[in-house]
């Protein structure tokens, strides 16, 4: 493949490397596939899928670096194709093309949020459009049809289990009730997961350039990120919107948790830095974080931390700003 010049004339001409490419498209299958073929474990390494995709924009930029997108997708759908699940890949799609969203903008030097909001919000409209596109249908909603698939498989894994009372009245009503609600959170959760995926990718990159003596973002220490302070009043607004009517309640719910992932990625910044204060071994930060991520009252704790930082600044960032 030939050379060329980066757009913003700062990148050296890395020259392609078929070795690198093999490992990447290798790595984004195993991060995609990890979800169908270990749904618990694997749901975390699939955020890690965009990162290769990444990694090729911004080290080669895009008019070489869409190979690993590409050539990942071509080699997905051989393998999900015969394994008999083809109609996933729509959805590796999007994760790829958040990736390649996200090493662009690094590579033009934007904004950490910029970057991580655009390249998310890219791949959510991608994502809901191939949604929309295949589960409406002339005779049920858009939600409807998911939901009545969610159901039937919950029902018919309880049989296969051996659960007695999955055929009573009752336990139906209560599953049905909770797949209504969990399905129609599904934007706000698919947002949510794509900024958290998004925060990793950049972090990844950062480290990326520093391996390959590539320009790095100019970027602030991810220990010492915070969002908006304004951003409270859209938890306040919509917070109370949970008092309103269920479709209102259905919104504020899946604003509420794209919103509680960023204080959630504030928190994990503070507890980032205190570890660094404090040279807490790596392995320790990588326990603790594995621990939050799987513990649900432990996430919320780290998510109320990163909300009550924008009063308390745990890490005095505000005040360093002003002195500055």
């Amino acid at each position: 493949m030939g050379t060329h010049g980066s757009s913003n004339g700062g990148f050296p001409d890395v020259p392609v490397s078929i070795a690198q490419i093999t490992l990447w498209v290798c790595s984004t299958v195993i991060f995609f596939g990890s979800a169908v073929w270990f749904p618990i474990v694997g749901i975390f390494l699939s955020l890690l899928t965009p990162v290769p995709s990444s990694f090729s924009i911004y080290q080669w930029g895009v008019s070489r670096g869409y190979v690993v997108p590409l050539a990942s997708f071509i080699v997905s759908f051989v393998v999900f194709y015969f394994a008999g699940i083809a109609s996933v890949v729509s959805y590796l799609f999007t994760l790829l093309l958040m990736g390649m969203s996200i090493g662009y903008f690094a590579r033009q030097c934007a904004s950490r949020e910029f970057t991580v909001s655009v390249s998310a919000f890219i791949a959510f409209i991608t994502g809901m459009a191939i949604f929309w596109y295949k589960h409406q249908g002339p005779d049920v909603s858009l939600f409807q049809d998911l939901e009545n698939k969610t159901f039937s498989y919950i029902i018919a894994l309880l049989k296969e289990a051996g659960v007695e009372g999955a055929d009573k009245p009752f336990v139906r009503d209560q599953i049905k009730a909770t797949v209504h609600t969990a399905v129609r959170l599904l934007p706000g959760a698919f947002l949510g997961s794509l900024l958290f995926a998004g925060a990793i990718n950049t972090l990844g990159i950062v480290g990326f350039s520093a391996r390959k003596g590539l320009p790095a973002p100019p970027w602030e220490k991810p220990t010492k990120w915070r969002s908006p302070d304004w951003l409270v009043w859209p938890v306040i607004c919509f917070g109370f919107a949970l008092l309103v009517s269920s479709s209102v309640r259905l919104v504020a719910l899946n604003v509420l948790i794209v919103l509680v992932v960023i204080y959630f990625l504030q928190g994990l910044s503070i507890l980032g830095f205190y570890a660094e204060k404090l040279s807490v071994p790596l392995w320790v930060r990588i326990l603790v974080i594995v621990l939050v991520l799987v513990q649900q009252y432990l996430s919320l704790l780290v998510a109320a931390v990163g909300f009550f930082d924008v009063w308390f600044d745990f890490r005095k960032i505000i005040r360093e700003r002003r002195e500055i």
